[in-house]
């Protein structure tokens, strides 16, 4: 049984971490579209929708349900793998979406600050929700019941 006044604990604060990064990241994919760089492929377009959108929404959602632990679990995996992804396409491999590529311009500038904005709440989203796990929605010691012998 998961202690309740530290699960709501947990889902306040990691709901309020994607709602958070929901800005940047919102306004990144807008950024993303003023400047005519739209990944190539159906897979990836795919990727990001699935992992980096929807997986955190419902991972914050299960945050306040009796499957907080499998919620938490969902934020660290979504994160991480958004996180691998930004970094791995705006600071490591050199294509348009490298943040260098980037013209100079307003969009230009919210799409290397909202690259770096995101990549930083994303290892935020990782550190909490691995918090979470051996933290506050840690399954406590199963204890015998009175009626069950000890052995």
């Amino acid at each position: 049984m998961i202690n309740r006044p530290f699960s709501l604990f947990a889902a306040w604060i990691g709901t309020t971490l994607v709602a958070i990064r929901a800005v940047p990241l919102v306004l990144h994919s807008a950024a993303h579209i003023q400047l005519g760089i739209i990944p190539p492929s159906l897979l990836t377009n795919a990727y990001i929708l699935l992992v980096l959108f929807v997986a955190p929404v419902v991972a914050a959602g299960l945050l306040w349900t009796r499957q907080a632990r499998a919620g938490a679990w969902l934020l660290f995996w979504s994160m991480l793998g958004s996180l691998v992804f930004e970094l791995y396409n705006h600071y490591m491999v050199m294509s348009p979406d490298h943040v260098s590529q980037i013209p100079a311009g307003s969009w230009g500038h919210v799409f290397q600050i909202t690259a770096a904005a995101t990549a930083v709440l994303e290892a935020a989203g990782c550190v909490l929700a691995a918090y979470f796990l051996v933290g506050p929605l840690r399954p406590a010691p199963h204890q015998a019941s009175a009626d069950q012998p000890a052995l």
